[in-house]
C-alpha cells in the first residue's frame, strides 16, 4: 500500500507543480481540463481540480473505513480527516 500512496503524493506535487508555474500567469486565460472538452479560465480550472481530488480523498476515506472494518481496527468509524488536529 505504501507504494500506492508513494505514486499519488508524487502525481499530486507534478500536478501541482505544473498548475503553480502557469495558474497566475496573466498571458494563460484559458486551461484544458480534459481532452474533448471546452477549456476554463484559470478560476474555473482551480475549481474543476479542486472538486476532483476533494472527490478522490471522500473515495479513499470510504475504503480506508472499509479496510479498519474488516481488519477490526481501532476507531474504524473514523475518517482520516476527522482525526486531524485531534492529537
Amino acid at each position: 500500500m505504501a507504494d500506492g500512496r508513494q505514486e499519488l503524493l508524487v502525481r499530486f506535487r507534478t500536478a501541482q507543480e505544473i498548475i503553480g508555474r502557469h495558474i497566475l500567469d496573466e498571458k494563460v486565460t484559458l486551461i484544458p481540463y480534459r481532452a474533448g472538452s471546452r477549456s476554463y479560465t484559470p478560476e474555473e480550472h482551480l475549481e474543476i481540480v479542486s472538486r476532483h481530488i476533494l472527490t478522490h480523498l471522500k473515495d479513499l476515506e470510504v475504503t480506508e473505513r472499509r479496510v479498519r472494518r474488516r481488519s477490526g481496527g481501532a476507531d474504524a468509524s473514523r475518517s482520516p480527516v476527522d482525526k486531524r488536529g485531534r492529537d
